[in-house]
């Protein structure tokens, strides 16, 4: 029978990687060999007691004591995933997961590889993986100090097992909707601030909202954790990762996004951000981080606005939205233009669920007619945006909005057609749809007509669209009271 405990020492002393995995190779055949039987299990484990058990002077070989775990952890990796039983699966999880409280020093990346190849068994069960979560927790404020490699490591390790539906349902069924784990978690990892770390850890927050069935006073923990990070930046001249700012940003806002069950905690939260100021030396990244803000709400699955409306007043959302839009009209500012057209079409298209009949009573003191008019104030700040530049983005932003905002947003960027001959064309490029819908502005005799020189304007508009476009406008509108456009898109070819 092979000697175990040669093979360990060799591998302690050895410093060549390629030597290593030889020897590791060498002790996992033994154990096939044995067919994993208990007394080469045994052994096996067993070699490298003397670098585990603590010396009569207390002193700790660290170094020595990572590399004997290595050991094991290097055998496991070369192991047929067939093969340990049920119990020898379970005891090996048990120790390794203990080094995690044990001994943080040496333990935590050895014990993590280990426990990675343990997890791919075939005799793993979800019980074991629950078990791991719970010791991995143990690490408290060890967790911090830990270099950043064996960090990441454990939070890919994390995410393997909530990713696994039928270890969060293990987990659920231990820890309940209280959720202790989760809150454990947040406390380990609330001071992670290492891009890779932190883009696994943000995605085992979104997991972990759209996953588990949590209590209320929880998920308001889950949403503190992610949005303390938001907006979120990289300094790429400071750091060295290959992470980019992009990647962080989608990833909070995957973590926003992941259940309507956070939509009363996240809107105010997002539209409470516009109304932030910044000194005028910081204008630029002020207008980068609302537009970062946009874009979010854009992605928000809020589901059915009852929720909010239920937590939420309407109106002084609204009010910190228009405040905080100001910023994004400058008109000296050229960056991302679409992109804010985009993210303030959709606002309006997500807003609208909440200025319905469901808050009607909230909307009865405020400065505007009707919950069209407080749409209006929205879309009139895209509109603003859009005549800076050409309409075709914005045009089919507006297409993918419901009916009735689509029309408020028709009413709004019409004034841009009929006031702007030189972004006039572009208005009728960019919100042309072949069914007719956006001829309603441009049909609608009480619209232009309330603008000085309208007409004019509409028809020096007209004239400067496409042939094609004429031409389907002459199809739709021969049956329509406007015969100054039917001669207008006639004249022009």
């Amino acid at each position: 029978m092979v000697d175990f405990q040669a093979l360990a020492r060799q591998y302690v002393a050895e410093e060549s990687e390629q030597v290593r995995d030889q020897l590791a190779l060498s002790a996992s055949s033994a154990i096939s060999e044995a067919h994993a039987g208990t007394t080469a299990v045994g052994n096996w484990a067993s070699s490298i007691q003397q670098w585990i058990t603590v010396a009569d002077d207390g002193v700790v070989d660290v170094d020595s004591r990572t590399k004997a775990l290595r050991f094991l952890a290097h055998t496991l990796e070369h192991l047929n995933p067939r093969l340990l039983r049920d119990f020898q699966v379970q005891f090996l999880c048990t120790f390794f997961g203990s080094m995690f409280s044990v001994d943080p020093r040496a333990g935590i990346a050895p014990s993590t590889r280990a426990l990675w190849s343990l997890c791919r068994m075939r005799n793993y069960s979800p019980a074991m993986g629950a078990q791991i979560v719970s010791q991995v927790l143990l690490l408290g404020d060890d967790f911090s100090k830990q270099p950043t490699p064996a960090r990441w490591e454990v939070y890919e390790l994390l995410l393997r097992l909530f990713e696994d539906d039928r270890v969060l349902g293990e987990l659920e069924h231990v820890f309940g909707p209280s959720a202790g784990c989760i809150v454990d978690l947040i406390r380990l990892c609330q001071r992670e601030r290492e891009p890779s770390s932190l883009l696994s850890y943000l995605t085992i927050l979104r997991r972990l909202i759209s996953a588990y069935a949590a209590s209320p006073d929880v998920d308001e923990e889950l949403f503190r954790a992610f949005s303390n990070y938001f907006p979120i930046s990289l300094n790429n001249k400071i750091s060295s990762t290959a992470v980019t700012t992009t990647e962080l940003k989608v990833a909070l806002r995957a973590c926003f996004s992941a259940h309507q069950r956070l939509a009363s905690l996240a809107f105010p939260f997002l539209l409470g951000k516009l109304d932030i100021s910044e000194p005028a030396s910081r204008e630029v990244d002020n207008v980068s981080t609302k537009v970062d803000i946009l874009q979010t709400i854009q992605a928000k699955a809020y589901g059915t606005a009852q929720s909010v409306a239920q937590k939420t007043d309407a109106l002084s959302l609204l009010q910190l939205f228009l405040r905080g839009r100001q910023s994004l009209l400058k008109k000296d500012e050229p960056r991302d233009v679409a992109a804010r057209v985009l993210a303030l079409s959709e606002v309006a298209f997500r807003l609208e669920d909440i200025w319905t009949e469901d808050l009607a009573p909230l909307l009865s003191d405020a400065p505007w007619d009707t919950s069209s008019d407080v749409l209006g104030q929205v879309l009139r700040t895209a509109a603003l945006l859009a005549s800076q530049q050409s309409l075709t983005e914005t045009g089919a932003a507006v297409q993918s909005c419901s009916r009735s905002t689509y029309d408020a947003m028709i009413k709004v960027l019409g004034s841009h057609l009929f006031t702007n001959r030189e972004n006039g064309h572009s208005v009728m490029e960019g919100l042309y749809a072949p069914d007719g819908k956006a001829l309603s502005f441009i049909c609608d005799a009480q619209v232009f007509e309330t603008i000085p020189q309208g007409v004019a304007a509409a028809r020096a508009a007209v004239g400067s669209t496409s042939a094609v476009l004429r031409a389907q406008l002459r199809w739709h509108c021969t049956s329509l009271p406007v015969p100054w456009l039917v001669r207008t898109t006639t004249s022009c070819n």
